[in-house]
């Protein structure tokens, strides 16, 4: 098939085509008329045959019919039909011209079939094919076994077509192709916009484009502009990059794509779901809306809404967001994420939970370094941080105006340092407790309270300048009051057992008080009581130590040291006026009584808290440990 035959003298049958126009408007109209009208024939024979003129044309052959102009090397007319050879063109109005080795062409139906190096040319489009069926009238052309279209830089192919020219439209069917400066396109069957330039998929469709490959089997592309829609079935492949989804946009402006409708984006790093994704491919980045699961090496991510760096694993969600890192489970309203810089922030009714050791945070922001493993965490207008962590088979909850948790590492041993500052509240189905800040360490599992904490524990109360509680799967082992210790028990009908000394030690097994010793200025006050239960009086003891012996949470035995001194007093004279040691303070009304009670701020920003702390999230830290060290040495140089 000889596409590139298109002869030289067209252009002056071009120009002779609007001379004869303008001149037929003074002088003859044949628009409306049916008979076919032969303009010029270097020779002429006409013959009779049953009644029927055969006319032999050959040489320069012209013919005009209805407005449209015929031109070839030679001819036959039979009634109404024509039959031409060589060089056959075909010149309508509207610049539409049809090139053909011969053509069989209707007077009476409009129609022509025309063969051998077809090609079909309107306001810049040409159809080349071996075989056409041309409808003059209608401008409708029609091929089947086999034509190309070109357009500027693109070339459309397929088996069957059929190009509507008033319209504007091409229509292909099997083994269908579009080669674009651009892109590659193959499909079933396609339709095609000429005007707009614009290519409608009806049928399973591949579309290649540099690395990337689309299948899809409905949809749209705008080949002017670079835009498409792909409909059903929709699955974009480059490289290891694999997205589907119910239907999917492309826009070249900022060459990005949106899958929406179970739409999936995954590679060799991440797996990605959501109802609508928005990838920048130059950015390589993503816009997650709607039901947004993330999953790659290392973490899971699941929200409303997300921007997602496919490079880096940043991200940014908005709405209730869930992200998961190994044994690391963070739940919050806004989360911010970046991997490079091993940074991250939260907001909004956080709860970051490690399943590596039953510990939960609760807050409204938290902000954490992946360098040390560390993270600050601080409440809202009403609510403060907690942590919640399981011991045994109870919870202990930890709340404070801020919580900063970092890893340290100590010879070969990984320590996880959980700090609370300012205004302390503990909370535990056996023991309760209040502080100004408090220290945990990993490594021994020991609790340090500070600045004048108090504990309690059924009727007991424990109080000292410090505190520390050191647990042994996941119970209390011992209990260090220092210095000014004091431990008070209600007996009713206010009277109180009493202990104090500068240190005093308490050990507990299975959450029973086993034995206690105190050390330096010890003191103790006990009441008695007879066989029936009736107080009958108090016996008040001073010396250096004192060690007390527990049975099943009783005091069976007490032994003292280094000149002790003892003093008796009646119940009588206790009733009216009770002794108390020097430091004695009870203070059962400031005992929390439940978890919900210890997160409730006091007033909307608590007293003492460093302004560092609720200014500056990103505090560094050597400043947050330092508010420990600082308050660890007071107490030493108190001792």
């Amino acid at each position: 098939m000889n596409f590139n035959r298109i002869p030289v003298w067209v252009f002056f049958v071009n120009l002779f085509f609007f001379a004869i126009s303008a001149k037929g408007q003074e002088t003859i109209d044949t628009s409306q008329d049916n008979t076919i009208i032969i303009d010029n024939s270097d020779n002429t024979i006409v013959e009779k045959k049953d009644n029927i003129f055969i006319k032999f044309l050959n040489g320069n052959v012209r013919i005009i019919h209805q407005g449209n102009f015929f031109y070839c090397d030679t001819a036959i007319i039979r009634n109404n039909d024509l039959l031409a050879h060589g060089n056959v063109v075909i010149l309508q109005k509207d610049t539409t011209t049809v090139f053909a080795d011969t053509i069989r062409y209707s007077a009476d139906s409009l129609k022509a079939i025309l063969s051998g190096n077809v090609v079909l040319q309107h306001q810049g489009k040409e159809l080349f094919t071996d075989e056409l069926d041309y409808d003059v009238g209608r401008k409708l052309a029609y091929f089947e076994n086999g034509g190309i279209v070109k357009q500027d830089s693109t070339q459309l192919r397929s088996l069957r077509g059929k190009y509507d020219i008033n319209n504007d439209m091409l229509f292909f069917k099997d083994y269908v192709s579009i080669v674009d400066s651009s892109f590659l396109l193959k499909a079933d069957s396609l339709k095609y916009n000429t005007l707009i330039k614009k290519a409608y998929f009806t049928g399973p469709t591949l579309i290649n484009q540099d690395s990337s490959r689309i299948y899809c089997e409905g949809g749209f592309y705008d080949i002017e502009n670079r835009n498409a829609e792909f409909l059903k079935k929709v699955k974009y492949l480059e490289k290891d990059k694999e997205a589907t989804a119910q239907k999917m946009n492309y826009y070249d402006s900022d060459q990005s794509f949106v899958l929406a409708g179970q739409a999936n984006y995954k590679d060799s790093e991440q797996d990605v779901h959501a109802d609508t994704i928005r990838y920048l491919r130059d950015e390589d980045k993503s816009i997650l809306i709607g039901n947004v699961l993330v999953i790659n090496k290392t973490t899971k991510i699941e929200g409303t809404y997300v921007i997602y760096d496919n490079k880096t694993g940043a991200f940014v969600s908005q709405g209730r967001s869930v992200l998961q890192d190994e044994s690391l489970i963070i739940y919050a309203d806004q989360m911010d994420f970046n991997e490079e810089s091993g940074t991250g922030e939260a907001n909004g009714n956080i709860e970051m939970i490690d399943t590596s050791n039953q510990t939960s945070i609760f807050s409204d922001y938290l902000f954490s370094k992946d360098e040390d493993k560390s993270f600050i965490a601080y409440g809202d207008s009403i609510y403060r941080p907690m942590m919640q962590k399981l011991m045994d088979e109870d919870t202990l909850f930890v709340s404070a105006d801020t919580l900063y948790s970092y890893e340290q590492i100590v010879a070969e041993d990984t320590i996880q340092i959980l700090n609370a500052y300012h205004d302390v509240r503990i909370f535990h189905k056996t023991f309760q407790g209040i502080a100004d800040s408090l220290s945990y360490n990993s490594l021994d599992s020991t609790f340090v309270l500070f600045n004048a904490p108090i504990l309690w524990s059924d009727s007991s109360q424990f109080s000292g300048d410090t505190i520390t509680i050191s647990m042994k799967h996941d119970k209390i082992s011992q209990l260090y009051l220092r210095p000014k210790g004091l431990i008070v028990n209600d007996q009713g009908n206010n009277f109180y057992n009493q202990i104090g000394a500068k240190i005093i030690y308490a050990n507990f097994a299975n959450d029973s008080l086993q034995n206690m010793q105190t050390r330096g200025n010890a003191e103790s006050l006990f009441y008695m009581k007879d066989d029936d239960g009736a107080f009958v009086g108090a016996i008040r003891t001073v010396c250096s130590r004192m060690n007390f012996i527990f049975t099943d949470n009783e005091l069976s035995d007490v032994k003292y040291y280094k000149d002790p001194v003892s003093k008796m007093t009646s119940i009588k004279q206790e009733l009216s006026i009770p002794q108390r040691l020097k430091s004695f303070k009870w203070l059962l009304e400031m005992k929390p009584t439940d978890a919900i009670m210890i997160r409730k701020k006091k007033g909307i920003i608590p007293a003492g808290i460093p302004a560092a702390l609720i200014e500056n999230s990103s505090i560094s830290d050597e400043e947050a440990e330092n508010l420990i060290i600082n308050n660890k040495k007071d107490e030493i140089e108190n001792d």
